[in-house]
């Protein structure tokens, strides 16, 4: 049975005589509803990148915001559920004298920048790239995760709110190239 349409049975199960009083025009309508169900379906498939592509610039919001506080350029507030001027501060924070901000801030853009491309041509290749790239900033996100919690010994409610919106968008982006892949099968 599908997953994608429970309701749907398999071809193997599906009724193939004719209703009585059917003088032929059941099966064109079969296939006129198959169609229709199968163009709604690419309808969805086209969509897909959109409310990532949405997430992906609040990700860069936040990014950027990240960013201005550790060059200075803003307050950071953090509230009471962490500690992020000392995350924000620490060693950690910076890749080879460039901010981690910053890069995930250009690591959203680019995301956002794909999936658009990849909504309005979606066969251009570009979806298992960006895919790759939201992958790596999941791996790279759980690794600084990783550093607050067992070397800084802080947390910055800000990065790990970053780190779960990479995540998601990269668990609904693998499932929705699973789904075309399959649906191209």
């Amino acid at each position: 049975m599908s997953l994608s349409k429970p309701w749907r049975l398999p071809a193997a199960e599906r009724r193939t005589e004719k209703p009585e009083g059917d003088a032929g025009g059941g099966t064109g309508r079969r296939a006129a509803a198959s169609a229709a169900e199968a163009a709604a379906d690419r309808a969805g498939e086209a969509r897909w990148p959109l409310p990532l592509a949405g997430l992906s610039l609040g990700g860069a919001g936040l990014s950027a915001y990240l960013w201005q506080a550790k060059v200075g350029g803003t307050e950071l507030i953090c509230g009471p559920l962490g500690d992020c001027v000392t995350v924000n501060a620490s060693v950690f924070s910076e890749v080879m004298g460039v901010p981690v901000a910053l890069l995930g801030m250009l690591m959203y853009l680019a995301l956002a920048g794909v999936l658009l491309v990849v909504w309005r041509r979606p066969d251009s290749g570009l979806a298992n790239y960006g895919f790759a790239l939201a992958l790596a900033g999941t791996l790279f996100s759980l690794y600084l995760t990783g550093l607050e919690a067992f070397v800084i010994g802080a947390y910055c409610v800000w990065c790990l709110t970053s780190w779960i919106l990479i995540t998601g968008i990269t668990w609904q982006w693998g499932r929705m190239l699973r789904r075309t892949a399959r649906n191209a099968h």
